[in-house]
């Protein structure tokens, strides 16, 4: 009797740890958890913790409005608009004439001679040549003569102040027209009044008179 009396109690304590156990199992059931124990299943290495930043928030493009019907006729109207035409330029100012150089006073004409030296010979004279004719070492001045229809018409005409150089010959040198005299008559006696000057250049004067351009040496 005493026998069967312990049995029970150990029978009923080993049903009451079973039934312990089994509520402690059901709570701690998790489904995803996968047993260490259990071989049946592979076991995967997890990855190692990291740590990545948080992505900047995604920036969307604001849609551009389609435009409405009056807007694009509106457009279009605008960019039917002639362009504004550019302002006129100011009108600029002429400029200033710049003042004219004031010319220069001309010099005298210059005359240059180079006459053969033939004293006293109308036949060098006929050939058309300006012939020295005085000798000046015995008269003591120069004459120059030339006939006026073989080219020396002007002999007689020099303008006072005109400058005369002659380059060879017993007259050489710069002399300036001073005055004119003129006679009636060709040929015949000089002149008082020619011993007044240096030089006297002479021609023919039409069919009967000779004139004279008349200088002193400068």
């Amino acid at each position: 009797m005493k026998r069967a009396t312990r049995w029970k109690a150990i029978f009923a304590t080993a049903l009451v740890a079973v039934v312990l156990w089994g509520v402690a199992e059901v709570a701690a059931y998790d489904p995803d958890r996968v047993d260490s124990t259990d071989t049946s299943q592979p076991v995967q290495p997890l990855p190692e913790a990291t740590w990545d930043p948080p992505l900047p928030p995604v920036q969307r493009p604001t849609p551009t409005p389609e435009p409405t019907a009056e807007e694009s006729k509106a457009e279009v109207e605008r960019k039917a608009e002639p362009e504004p035409a550019a302002p006129a330029p100011a009108p600029q100012p002429e400029p200033e004439p710049a003042p004219k150089a004031e010319p220069k006073p001309a010099g005298p004409p210059v005359v240059t001679l180079s006459p053969i030296t033939a004293f006293e010979s109308q036949a060098a004279v006929d050939t058309g040549a300006l012939v020295t004719w005085f000798d000046p070492g015995v008269w003591g001045l120069c004459l120059l003569a030339g006939h006026d229809n073989m080219g020396w018409y002007w002999l007689d005409d020099l303008a006072v102040g005109t400058i005369v150089r002659v380059t060879q010959g017993p007259c050489t040198g710069e002399y300036e027209v001073g005055g004119h005299e003129r006679q009636p008559v060709k040929g015949g006696k000089a002149p008082d009044w020619m011993w007044n000057y240096d030089l006297i250049l002479q021609t023919c004067t039409g069919s009967s008179g000779t004139g004279f351009s008349l200088a002193m040496r400068r």
